[in-house]
């Protein structure tokens, strides 16, 4: 018999009898490496998520209150659950089989009932909505944007923040944001240099350092106005890098980023600015629970392609005026 779900912080300690939660939704990447893999290996945990290594890709698997995401696997565990207390440990053997993740002996997870997470898109590209769309972005956002990290440069002309992160940064991102420029006006390949994009991969603390989540935003934004061409060139140099300058779990994001995907509230996010709307305070809040500076520095990256995209389509309207 299974136990029910625990509404407290859950421990795992009888073998025999397995806590079990059911997955709700599953995204993308996600499905698809259930569907090819049989064996994995937990490889990080966290309070709220834990991530399991398969032979193709890397697996979050979430307390329900978690939001929806390529890797993500959310569950019906309660917000209260703590994987790190409950058992979880990195190395943990991992079973997918007959539509169920068994994590060591302790931890049973269903997914056969799940629902596949459709990530949304901008239905169409326009340069005036887009413009409006970051104006209201950057109206709202000036006074909560974290004072470290790339933030900054969601709101360049009106924040002086000045990170020393955001310096450092400040060269690489002006110079790939020109080579941006020159690819959308001669319709040819993305070429950033390497050493720039190197500089950005792995730039600051966390999971997932600030430098990473800012190239992941740039990648989304590319998809956003249908420039994927665009966002594979820059993968391709991110690729070309040395791996082992970004951690694995943020290697996994922006592996997903260089499909256009990326957690619910950002692309949600993107939709809002792309169609000319002003995002409201829950779709910020999501974006402030993104990591500790996780969101805001992919919101970063969005809108430094979305602004250089609507610019060079500004002077390519005004060339063929002349």
């Amino acid at each position: 018999m299974v136990r029910p779900v625990p509404t407290s912080l859950p421990t795992m300690l009888d073998a025999y009898n397995p806590w079990q939660v059911t997955a709700h939704s599953i995204g993308p990447m996600a499905r698809r490496a259930l569907n090819g893999s049989m064996l994995g290996e937990v490889c990080a945990v966290f309070a709220r998520t834990f991530y399991i290594r398969t032979e193709n890709c890397l697996l979050c698997v979430a307390t329900g209150d978690v939001y929806n995401g390529p890797l993500t696997i959310v569950t019906s565990a309660p917000e209260t659950t703590n994987w790190q207390a409950s058992g979880v440990r990195v190395r943990q053997r991992v079973v997918l089989q007959s539509r169920r993740i068994a994590v060591g002996m302790m931890l049973v997870i269903p997914y056969g009932e799940a629902t596949e997470w459709m990530p949304p898109r901008p239905h169409a590209n326009d340069k005036e909505m887009t413009s409006k769309g970051i104006a209201n972005l950057r109206a709202k956002v000036v006074d909560r944007l974290p004072r470290n990290g790339l933030a900054e440069f969601v709101v360049r002309s009106s924040l002086n923040i000045r990170s020393s992160l955001a310096e450092v940064a400040e060269g690489p991102i002006r110079r790939i944001s020109s080579a941006l420029s020159v690819a959308l006006f001669r319709r040819r390949l993305f070429q950033p240099s390497p050493v720039d994009v190197a500089a950005l991969l792995g730039l600051g603390p966390g999971l997932t350092p600030s430098g990473d989540d800012f190239l992941g935003g740039m990648m989304v934004g590319l998809y956003a106005v249908r420039e994927d061409g665009f966002a594979k060139d820059l993968w391709r140099i991110i690729n070309d890098c040395d791996e082992s300058s970004a951690n694995i779990v943020s290697w996994a994001h922006l592996r997903a980023a260089a499909h256009g995907l990326a957690v619910d509230s950002i692309l949600r996010l993107t939709c809002i600015v792309s169609s000319g709307g002003e995002p409201d305070d829950e779709i910020l809040a999501a974006i402030d629970r993104i990591g500790h500076t996780s969101g805001w520095d992919m919101v970063a990256g969005l809108v430094v392609v979305l602004e250089t995209w609507t610019g060079m389509m500004d002077n390519t309207s005004t060339n063929r005026e002349n």
